[in-house]
């Protein structure tokens, strides 16, 4: 699998097992991740959590509960 494959899959587990566990503790909740593969470095740090953040925000507008992921050429 590709690196992206590899991340997509890790991070759904991460979404699914953080929702499971605060569940199990009474608490539901939908759990949304933005993240950003750069194939090469970002201008900056900002650069960075701007387009996870911006990725995020989308998974919310699409209804929330799931991972949005983009390769950043």
């Amino acid at each position: 699998p590709s690196a992206n494959q590899f991340s997509a899959a890790l991070l759904e587990r991460l979404r699914t097992d953080l929702q499971a566990r605060m569940q199990a503790r009474g608490f539901p909740v939908s759990v949304s991740i933005g993240a950003a593969t750069f194939l090469k470095s970002p201008a900056s740090s900002d650069e960075a959590i701007r387009k996870a953040d911006d990725l995020l925000y989308a998974a919310k507008r699409a209804g929330k509960d799931r991972l949005m992921q983009e390769e950043v050429p």
